[in-house]
């Protein structure tokens, strides 16, 4: 197995190994690499939905995502449609971690790619752990003690497009009373390495819980600016059959939307045993 570092901070693109075949000790190995790169890259796998499922279950429990279609269980519908008619409201057009307004979101995920379009649909992440390290110590002690709201209608209740069917409107107004807000801390300690990352989204992220609405705002806003730093970031250009493994504490990500046909990935999530 090779791995070779993307950028300075994050990410790796690992060569040497099929991720539908791999040992005990490739996993631990991959595992270790994730926890210290946060973005994994391999090349040309095409893997199967069951094959997906069940490399992802090597890495820990999965985290049932019952508001998002699938092909088979822990295997997710990512589907993006071409730019002129999607739907921009929806808030994924912004840096964001993975189902944060579950309580037990999940630690990690693996993308597959599935559809293409010709051109553009590149997914950028950005490295929470070494932007929460580059800040100044008097701002890393404020915002150490600080909680935040995380909330499904933060991105979904503006969603809600007058054209949809009344069916589709019961549907979307069920996933938002079956997931209530929940409340994680501003900076994260990683439940494996123990390094604080930042961990609020603009995607999910509803305010600082106990302190003005305004100054919640404004420290939020901060903080969104800063892991949106060029310096945190690494850039992957997909390829049909790629995978990406990525740890969905110590990064965020964003995908860019600037392609004319749809892209399919498949999404798989766990949890950390």
């Amino acid at each position: 197995m090779k791995s070779t570092p993307l950028t300075e901070c994050i990410g790796s693109e690992i060569e040497g190994v099929d991720l539908s075949n791999t040992s005990k000790e490739e996993i631990l190995q991959i595992k270790q690499l994730l926890l210290d790169r946060g973005v994994l890259f391999f090349r040309q796998q095409s893997l199967s939905s069951q094959q997906q499922a069940h490399f992802v279950e090597r890495f820990g429990s999965s985290v049932p995502q019952t508001w998002m279609p699938s092909v088979c269980p822990n295997v997710y519908i990512v589907e993006s449609l071409p730019s002129e008619s999607y739907n921009y409201r929806g808030g994924f057009m912004n840096w964001h971690q993975d189902s944060t307004f579950f309580e037990y979101y999940p630690h990690g995920s693996l993308l597959s790619a599935q559809k293409l379009p010709a051109l553009g649909g590149d997914t950028l992440w950005s490295s929470t752990q070494r932007a929460f390290e580059a800040l100044p110590d008097s701002i890393k002690r404020m915002l150490l003690h600080l909680e935040a709201l995380h909330d499904l209608t933060a991105s979904r209740i503006y969603r809600l497009d007058p054209f949809m069917k009344s069916t589709d409107i019961k549907s979307e107004i069920k996933h938002m009373l079956d997931n209530r807000p929940c409340i994680h801390p501003v900076v994260e300690k990683h439940p494996l390495t123990g390094k604080p990352c930042l961990f609020v989204n603009r995607v999910w992220t509803s305010k600082i819980v106990d302190i003005d609405f305004a100054l919640s705002e404004a420290l939020l806003q901060l903080c969104y600016d800063w892991i949106s730093k060029p310096r945190f970031q690494v850039r992957w250009r997909w390829e049909l059959g790629d995978v990406a493994l990525y740890d969905n504490i110590s990064t965020a990500h964003i995908a860019i939307h600037d392609y004319s046909d749809t892209r399919l990935l498949y999404r798989s999530d766990f949890r950390y045993d």
